[in-house]
């Protein structure tokens, strides 16, 4: 029997509360907007388009698209942020975004010693010459396996939802994101990740 939109708007309610999540806005954020300074670089749609996970809070576009969501689809979708949010709370932030990020995230830590190298043995040293170019070169965008990981686990959830409710699959929408300069993994083949997708799948519909 099909659940009525009053019933999926108290699951996604419930989703949420047992996550320990809570929904926000890109459009009232200063502080996104100002995140979009850099993303924008490489996703033009950061602000209009995707929904994002930063800890606990589920970033969506704005409020309008929020509440005018089909309750549905949305519970369904929802499994796939909070998927996130689950691993956040389990890897902690600084570990999440080193995961999420990695190999680009070594470029953070390239950097902060190439900083604490310069104070110490000045920024015309070799060893800030050598860590000038690895965070170069870490920031390529280079394959980001754990990112397309993370995001098929995610949807995964999500999938397995979509199969509950009889609802219409929405992965391969999925593979076409993470595998693109959007998701700063351009080098990153769908087909990799659509393996991925139902390897993870198949265990899960069986039990493992």
């Amino acid at each position: 029997m099909e659940r009525t939109q009053e019933e999926y708007s108290q699951l996604i309610e419930k989703s949420l509360k047992e996550a320990g999540a809570k929904i926000a806005f890109k459009d009232e954020s200063k502080i996104l907007k100002l995140c979009n300074l850099i993303v924008w670089f490489f996703n033009k749609r950061f602000m209009t388009s995707y929904v994002n996970v930063i800890g606990s809070t589920i970033w969506f576009p704005s409020k309008k698209s929020y509440e005018e969501a089909e309750k549905k689809w949305l519970y369904c979708f929802l499994k796939h942020e909070l998927h996130h949010v689950v691993s956040t709370k389990k890897k902690t932030i600084p570990g999440m975004i080193l995961y999420y990020g990695f190999p680009q995230s070594l470029s953070i830590l390239t950097l902060i010693a190439l900083i604490v190298c310069g104070i110490v043995l000045g920024f015309k040293s070799l060893p800030v010459l050598i860590l000038g170019i690895l965070t170069i070169l870490f920031a390529l965008p280079w394959p980001a396996y754990f990112r397309v990981q993370e995001e098929v686990c995610a949807e995964v959830d999500s999938e397995l939802t979509r199969i509950e409710e009889g609802y219409v699959s929405a992965k391969d929408s999925l593979f076409n994101n993470v595998c693109s300069f959007e998701y700063y993994n351009p080098m990153f083949r769908k087909t990799w990740a659509r393996k991925m997708f139902e390897k993870e799948l198949n265990k899960r519909l069986d039990g493992e």
